[in-house]
C-alpha cells in the first residue's frame, strides 16, 4: 500500500490547513501560500489512488491552556478546567481535519507529556470514528 503523510499540526501550534480552534489561520495569513495547503494535497493523492495520511500532534506548546513543562511557571498546576479547555480546543482542530479531509490514516504524536487516560484516548478514538 502506498501512502503519504502530511503534517497538519505540530507541537509549536503551527497549522497547514483551516483552523477551527484559533482566530488566525496560519497557513492562510502567515505564509506566502495564503491558502489551505492540505486540501490540494489530499485531492492529488486521491486522484492518483494513494492513501491519505495526516500527522496531528496532540500537544501544542504555544496554546495558553497547555501546561507544558518548558514554561518558566506552570500557571495551572493540576487544573482540570484549564486542561479540559485545551482538550476542547485540540478536539475542534482534529474534528476539522477528520471531517474536512477524510484521511485514511491519522498519525498522532506528542502524547508523551500525559497519560492515555489524561488525553482521554479511548474517547478520542471513538469520536474520530464517528466523525469519519
Amino acid at each position: 500500500m502506498q501512502k503519504e503523510i502530511f503534517k497538519s499540526r505540530e507541537e509549536l501550534g503551527k497549522n497547514a490547513g483551516k483552523d477551527a480552534g484559533r482566530a488566525i489561520n496560519e497557513a492562510v495569513s502567515k505564509t506566502p501560500a495564503g491558502r489551505d495547503l492540505i486540501k490540494p494535497y489530499v485531492k492529488a493523492l486521491r486522484k492518483n489512488d494513494l492513501k491519505v495520511g495526516i500527522y496531528f500532534s496532540q500537544l501544542d506548546w504555544s496554546h495558553q491552556d497547555y501546561p507544558h513543562f518548558t514554561r518558566k511557571k506552570n500557571r495551572y498546576s493540576n487544573d482540570s478546567v484549564q486542561w479540559n479547555r485545551f482538550l476542547d480546543f485540540n478536539r475542534a482542530q482534529l474534528k476539522e481535519v477528520v471531517t474536512g479531509y477524510k484521511p485514511d490514516l491519522i498519525w498522532f504524536d506528542g502524547d508523551w507529556d500525559y497519560s492515555a487516560e489524561q488525553w482521554k484516548a479511548k474517547e478520542l478514538s471513538e469520536q474520530v470514528r464517528k466523525w469519519h
